[in-house]
């Protein structure tokens, strides 16, 4: 009878063992992953940055000044870019992910720029909204 009671401890133990061992490599391997995109990631926001940065430069020389109350003045109630929060099953850990959302119907930036540098304005809307997209994706990497 003990023996029959430990060679049945014995086999949960080793059946335990594997399924962490499992879970372990899961996560080891889902880890390295993250890293790796965390990295890439990192680097596309580096460069992401710093052309969102210049076309900013772009649109001052085009329209000749500050346009921050021409934006301020045409922001709607609604946003055309909202973020998403889901979560992802890891081998029985739960892990936060970040999804951008874009509504391109909505456009505050009709007559921003319409004496000049409209151009300009609308390029840097689209490369800044790639750089919120980026962040986004790069803040949905770091929490995992």
């Amino acid at each position: 009878m003990t023996l029959g009671v430990m060679k049945t401890k014995l086999k949960g133990a080793q059946t335990g063992h594997s399924l962490l061992k499992r879970k372990s490599e899961a996560l080891t391997k889902r880890f390295r992953d993250i890293t790796k995109r965390i990295d890439d990631a990192k680097r596309k926001m580096g460069r992401v940055m710093q052309t969102a940065a210049f076309s900013l430069a772009e649109v001052s020389y085009a329209t000749g000044g500050n346009i921050g109350f021409q934006v301020q003045e045409s922001i709607s109630n609604n946003a055309r870019f909202k973020v998403k929060a889901k979560q992802e099953n890891v081998s029985g850990v739960y892990l936060p992910q970040f999804e951008a959302d874009i509504n391109e119907n909505i456009n505050d930036f009709k007559m921003t720029g319409l004496g000049r540098g409209g151009q300009q304005v609308q390029r840097a809307r689209e490369v800044y909204s790639k750089a919120v997209e980026t962040l986004v994706d790069l803040a949905s990497l770091q929490t995992a």
